[in-house]
């Protein structure tokens, strides 16, 4: 999972921070990233997130971005 970390670093050092988005579809990828064995991980993965990165990254990462994506564009 470091390897992931790593990239979400880079991607919120160069102020994308506000478009990552955790997807869990799995299907159609040969093999997963070491320590993600599929949706069953992510519960795993949002906790040490959470250790990796402050509380509002891990949030925005594993929901806030998208919820606020939805709400933009597709809000009544």
């Amino acid at each position: 999972m470091d390897d992931i970390y790593d990239h979400l670093r880079h991607i919120i050092q160069i102020g994308a921070g506000n478009n990552i988005g955790l997807g869990c579809d799995f299907d159609g990828i040969e093999t997963t990233p070491e320590g993600i064995e599929g949706v069953q991980s992510l519960k795993h993965f949002g906790e040490n997130l959470a250790e990796a990165f402050d509380e509002e990254t891990s949030y925005k990462i594993m929901e806030g971005n998208f919820y606020a994506f939805f709400k933009r564009y597709f809000e009544g």
